[in-house]
């Protein structure tokens, strides 16, 4: 459950990524980004992978934004409010969507197929 949220999330922000000019916003997306894949990656594998992985990437983003900061000094932080603001209400309706805890059944679904699951939890205990 928390991989799909975790995807999702990283997604959503990686799409915004051409909305934004600033070599601040971008590093601090960039940052946001990258620590979500490093807590994805330490779900997944070893915590120590994902935090070498972390000190790793994050060192050479410091590196890369101070560089973008000393070529790009006058650029103005400017936000686009409404397509952060649509980035932002999309990602809460999938959240919504996913967390959701409407049954689906009066869409044609029967209780049956619930039962899935337990067949194979009993069958494993």
């Amino acid at each position: 459950m928390s991989f799909t949220i975790m995807i999702l999330t990283s997604c959503v922000f990686m799409s915004m990524f051409p909305l934004l000019t600033s070599p601040v916003s971008l590093g601090g997306l960039l940052i946001f980004i990258s620590i979500c894949f490093v807590i994805l990656i330490s779900l997944i594998s070893s915590a120590w992978y994902g935090y070498l992985l972390f000190l790793v990437y994050i060192g050479g983003l410091l590196v890369l934004f101070i560089y973008m900061c000393m070529i790009s000094s006058n650029t103005v932080f400017k936000v686009e409010v409404p397509q952060v603001l649509l980035m932002f209400m999309l990602l809460t309706f999938y959240y919504s969507v996913y967390y959701s805890k409407i049954s689906w059944f009066f869409l044609g679904g029967s209780s049956f197929d619930s039962g899935n699951m337990l067949n194979m939890f009993i069958f494993m205990s």
